[in-house]
């Protein structure tokens, strides 16, 4: 399957975060020896905060309409900052402000997926 590329018309700003979540099983002994494990052949999972800032009601729009047509879980590619390659990511929020002022905002959280 083919998956959509995102590349807004505005990069996020400054201070966009990403974070990685390992996922592990552990168990524990009696004489309190333990053994861990990673859960899976992709136990190391990012995910990732862009914020965009000073955005016209038209570019903050643009991203809602893109997010919403993914529906919350389509995967997309994504190069975040300082990634050399793109990566496969999905949306399962975002966040923006519904006034109609001139600047406006816009949060969102990727989660990368390992889909084929």
């Amino acid at each position: 399957m083919t998956y959509p590329t995102f590349m807004p018309t505005v990069a996020p700003s400054i201070g966009t975060e990403g974070a990685t979540n390992p996922k592990t099983a552990m168990a524990t002994f009696g004489d309190g020896y333990s053994q861990r494990s990673g859960l899976g052949l992709n136990a190391v999972q990012d995910t990732c905060n862009p914020v965009w800032t000073n955005l016209t009601t038209a570019q903050a729009l643009a991203l809602d309409n893109w997010f919403r047509g993914l529906g919350g879980y389509l995967p997309f590619y994504w190069q975040a900052p300082g990634d050399s390659v793109a990566r496969l990511w999905y949306c399962p929020s975002w966040k923006r402000p519904w006034d109609n002022t001139q600047a406006s905002s816009f949060q969102a959280t990727f989660v990368e997926c390992f889909d084929l």
